[in-house]
């Protein structure tokens, strides 16, 4: 990623209080507001994808015992659909203990 670009970066949870406090710190580091979002299906997503993403932050174990990881892997799937040449990088989350 050019530091002089404008990095595009997605962070999706299921626990929506978390998305005030993870904008506010990525936008203390000089960063853009980023996308927050609880699923894949979010139209401010969908709009991302369709721009390219560069950094995805994404909680491990959503609502329903979806994993992080499927939700990360079927986002690297659209995004390359889109025709993005950049890989997204990912970064996974958790608060759970075990």
């Amino acid at each position: 990623m050019d530091s002089n670009m404008e990095k595009k970066i997605l962070y999706i949870d299921d626990q929506t209080e978390q998305f005030t406090i993870f904008s506010e710190t990525i936008q203390s580091l000089g960063e853009n507001v980023p996308i927050c979002a609880t699923s894949l299906e979010d139209s401010n997503v969908l709009e991302l994808i369709n721009g390219g993403i560069d950094l995805a932050f994404i909680d491990y174990l959503l609502t329903g015992n979806t994993k992080g990881h499927d939700i990360a892997k079927a986002l690297k799937e659209k995004h390359e659909k889109k025709g993005h040449k950049i890989p997204i990088h990912f970064i996974l989350l958790t608060g759970q203990g075990s």
